[in-house]
């Protein structure tokens, strides 16, 4: 069980690091990568916590688009969670779309 939680942690800590250099923007990559420091420190912490420090992190920045492609990366790989889709729902009405707010719900 506790390699299983590790190697979920090591996944979602690989693919937030190439999230982060792919779609962050060069002016916040410094800040997201010490969230992802100190989240890979403290063994205790949820994937999700990580996620959502990103993305808030992001929507902090006001950059909307990449808080977007956060949650949806986020979104494969916890399909039809609750609490992501609403986070991604609010996420579009602050780009002003409010069509896809909609949708994601």
């Amino acid at each position: 069980m506790a390699e299983s939680r590790e190697a979920e942690r090591g996944l979602h800590g690989a693919i937030i690091g190439g999230w982060i250099e792919e779609h962050a923007p060069a002016a916040v990559q410094t800040r997201l990568f010490d969230l992802l420091d100190d989240w890979q420190g403290d063994a205790g912490r949820p994937s999700s916590y990580l996620w959502h420090s990103i993305a808030t992190a992001l929507r902090a920045e006001g950059c909307f688009d990449a808080e977007r492609i956060c949650w949806e990366t986020f979104l494969t790989l916890a399909p039809g969670e609750p609490a992501i889709l609403i986070r991604l729902a609010e996420t579009h009405h602050l780009r002003g779309d409010d069509a896809a707010a909609g949708q994601a719900l």
